[in-house]
């Protein structure tokens, strides 16, 4: 494995983490924000992802091929580090985070005891200005010199993947209305996708049906996107989605990218974490 062990059970190590995904993108992104990361909490950060990105071929990785978080900690476990900070770059307390980490976590535990795991908590907090921020990175995508023309005259319509959790769901309201703040208009908040059934309604409305809405003759799509991927990306669902569209005109902001704002809340988000109280330990 390309991991960097160190092997001391006194220094702490940060570990950042996506969900993962089958295209470079987003783990290339996830490396930048990782070194810029570690540059703002004076503590080395390992980019890793949960599934799907050691699939890619690392010849689209500059070499250095993705690594998953549950096989790394067990390396790293082995060779003596016992303190790990796990930031997750996530929008909203997905189940990955309610189910899937601590569940990893449970495992290691098992046979690594002594072991301490610091969960960090996801991007958004209703209890801070969270929100803000991540709508002031969506403020300066909007004001892109890539996008065609001035928004003062134009529809904005958030999207986000759409969400089988509720709480999920909240995060890009928020966001929303505090865009909608900044912007002094009103922000369509929507998603991507959803499941079937009455229970995941929350997720409406849907972008196609947005963007079928007679008076949105001329819109903006921001997007609640971490990267460029399978459904940001160019040529991406979403793309798709506009392309299929009878609006006269529709542009697509940037993800957020690496934006200072989002380093801040990271690194906030670590130090957050660091109290033993948080701790996920046996």
């Amino acid at each position: 494995m390309a991991t960097t062990i160190v092997n001391s059970s006194r220094q702490r190590l940060c570990l950042l983490i996506d969900n993962g995904s089958v295209l470079p993108g987003p783990t290339l992104h996830l490396r930048r924000v990782a070194r810029a990361l570690e540059i703002q909490i004076g503590c080395t950060v390992h980019a890793l992802s949960l599934l799907h990105s050691n699939k890619v071929d690392s010849g689209y990785l500059q070499g250095s091929p993705a690594e998953l978080l549950e096989p790394v900690l067990n390396e790293m476990l082995m060779a003596g580090q016992r303190e790990f900070v796990i930031v997750p770059q996530f929008f909203g307390p997905s189940r990955a985070l309610s189910t899937y980490v601590p569940s990893i976590i449970e495992r290691l535990l098992k046979n690594w005891p002594d072991a301490q795991f610091h969960l960090a908590s996801c991007l958004y907090d209703k209890k801070d200005n969270s929100a803000n921020l991540i709508a002031g990175i969506l403020e300066d995508r909007l004001l892109d010199d890539s996008l065609d023309g001035a928004i003062d005259d134009r529809s904005i319509i958030l999207v986000d993947h759409g969400t089988p959790v509720v709480e999920v769901n909240q995060v890009r309201h928020a966001v929303a209305a505090e865009l909608g703040e900044r912007l002094g208009k009103p922000v369509i908040a929507s998603s991507m996708e959803r499941r079937s059934g009455a229970e995941y309604d929350f997720n409406e409305p849907l972008l196609e049906s947005v963007l079928e809405r007679p008076e949105l003759d001329s819109v903006i799509v921001s997007l609640l996107f971490f990267s460029e991927g399978r459904h940001a990306g160019p040529d991406g669902d979403i793309f798709k989605i506009c392309e299929a569209s009878s609006a006269d005109r529709i542009s697509i902001a940037r993800p957020i990218g690496m934006h200072p704002s989002l380093i801040q809340l990271l690194a906030r988000r670590y130090h957050e974490a660091l109290p033993y109280r948080h701790s996920l330990t046996s």
